[in-house]
């Protein structure tokens, strides 16, 4: 077995832009830049995994959380459920207070299915809130790196 070429999976469901990559892949900042930016340009990242309960467990979500932040996308990151899984998580592009389009404040958070059993988490991705996320944290167009 031999490591393939490394492409973004990215396609589009109902006007949403939605970018795919596996367990492991939470690990390279990289990959998930590529998927969310440039051509690509991801609304929601879809990260299904596997995380056993051993001691790479509690970063998980940290991790999660600053993926959808620093890239400004919704990340929806499924386990299995079962004795040593669980705990699948939701997060917004943003964490916390977002002033919207019309003036209001909007509070966002993460949403997680606690414990090992099985579970629905639902998203509704809202591209007008996704687009006064990244309005008010311009990540894309400060990072110099990508210009």
């Amino acid at each position: 077995i031999t490591p393939g070429v490394a492409k973004p999976c990215v396609f589009d469901v109902a006007g949403v832009r939605v970018g795919l990559c596996i367990c492991y892949d939470l690990r390279f900042p990289e990959l998930w830049r590529a998927l969310a930016w440039g051509n690509n340009n991801a609304d929601v990242i879809l990260h299904p995994s596997a995380f056993v309960r051993d001691t790479t467990f509690p970063t998980w979500h940290q991790f999660v959380t600053t993926r959808a932040v620093e890239n400004g996308v919704y990340v929806v990151s499924v386990s299995f459920a079962g004795e040593y899984f669980g705990d699948s998580i939701v997060c917004p592009p943003w964490v916390g207070t977002v002033q919207r389009g019309n003036g209001e404040i909007t509070e966002s958070g993460v949403d997680i299915i606690k414990g090992t059993a099985e579970g629905v988490l639902s998203l509704k991705v809202d591209l007008e809130f996704l687009r006064d996320v990244r309005l008010q944290a311009p990540l894309r167009e400060d990072a110099r790196m990508y210009k």
